[in-house]
């Protein structure tokens, strides 16, 4: 997850830099849309993922001081662990868009 969202910050970093260079790829493209989309879907992951952390950070040590070994310490691992691999999914999708983003903003 840190490699992806190291991945993303970069990308983020580029598409920055192109903008601050020159706005007209935007409006050439009509990407002003997309881009809008692509950026409130990487604030979104972001704020949720950041939220789910806060939240298993604060839950963590209440869960191993009480029943470290019980099943309902498993069952919300498995449960964080799908969690985690879907962001991780969404992460993917979110640096996909931004390449291709990036790569129409280069035009």
């Amino acid at each position: 997850m840190c490699s992806e969202c190291t991945a993303i910050s970069a990308s983020l970093t580029k598409i920055q830099s192109c903008v601050l260079q020159d706005i007209t790829p935007l409006d050439h493209f009509q990407l002003k849309g997309i881009f809008d989309t692509i950026i409130t879907g990487c604030r979104v992951l972001f704020a949720c993922l950041e939220q789910d952390l806060e939240k298993l950070s604060a839950e963590a040590p209440a869960i191993r001081s009480w029943k470290p070994w019980s099943s309902v310490s498993k069952s919300n691992g498995d449960w964080d662990q799908k969690r985690m691999s879907r962001y991780l999914a969404d992460a993917r999708m979110q640096q996909g868009a931004l390449i291709l983003l990036n790569e129409f903003l280069m035009m």
